[in-house]
């Protein structure tokens, strides 16, 4: 995912909690893979259907009404677009960003709000040595190269 949506490890990721109750009033869906376009019988189930080749993601999606305070002409404009939704902090678990030093001063802006007082902080490297990522508290800093040096001693 990161490939794709993490700016080339430079995005963050956000993990939700989907016990909280935010996800019980927004249920979340498995997205299906096929060969085949979806027919518009039932716009829900189409939204729910992406291209075989992207199986790899196995996405989930949820769902909410954009607002009603918009008309209807404004209501077409926003659906053509992404919407964000608001969502409380008590169904966020964790916020995962890559190297990128502007995304952890943001993250850890976000953190000192005291709601967030649960939410991990986690930052995704990748591995030297296999084709995965590790993820790491921003504290441990074993996934730093130069952490692992030993300082030089000069000699008198």
């Amino acid at each position: 995912m990161w490939g794709h949506y993490g700016e080339k490890g430079e995005g963050v990721v956000l993990e939700f909690d989907t016990d909280s109750e935010f996800f019980k009033r927004h249920e979340p869906y498995k997205v299906r893979y096929q060969t085949k376009r979806p027919t518009v019988k039932n716009l829900r189930d189409a939204l729910l259907v992406k291209n075989k080749e992207w199986a790899y993601e196995r996405e989930w999606r949820c769902f909410t009404e954009l607002p009603r305070h918009l008309s209807a002409k404004e209501r077409f404009l926003v659906s053509e677009q992404a919407v964000a939704v608001p969502f409380p902090f008590d169904a966020l678990s964790a916020i995962i960003h890559g190297h990128d030093g502007q995304a952890v001063m943001e993250a850890i802006k976000f953190l000192e709000n005291p709601q967030a007082s649960h939410v991990q902080h986690l930052v995704c490297q990748t591995d030297p040595r296999k084709f995965v990522f590790n993820l790491r508290t921003l504290e441990d800093y074993s996934h730093n190269h130069s952490a692992s040096l030993q300082p030089i001693k000069a000699n008198k």
